[in-house]
């Protein structure tokens, strides 16, 4: 079922937390060989050229709470991910 994809807990230590510097990650996010997503590489650069400018221009940005899920299928979404900026003088 795709909604338990990269939630193995034989595979990802602690599955069900949101880490995006895992170090070890064979995640299925883009699914693979032939039905391996299109957009993949577009996503991937949004993400590496997004974030890092995100967090770089905002870096006292900070998860107000752990994030809430929706339970869809086949995805798995993030439903809210409440954060507040922090200003530093």
């Amino acid at each position: 079922m795709f909604a338990a994809a990269d939630r193995d807990p034989a595979v990802f230590e602690d599955p069900g937390t949101f880490n995006v510097g895992r170090a070890t990650n064979p995640h299925l996010a883009f699914s693979g060989g032939a039905h391996y997503c299109l957009g993949a590489p577009l996503a991937r650069m949004h993400a590496e050229v997004a974030l890092p400018a995100l967090l770089s221009r905002l870096p006292g940005l900070q998860l107000t709470e752990p994030p809430t899920w929706l339970g869809s299928v086949p995805v798995r979404q993030i439903g809210a991910m409440p954060v507040t900026w922090l200003v530093t003088p």
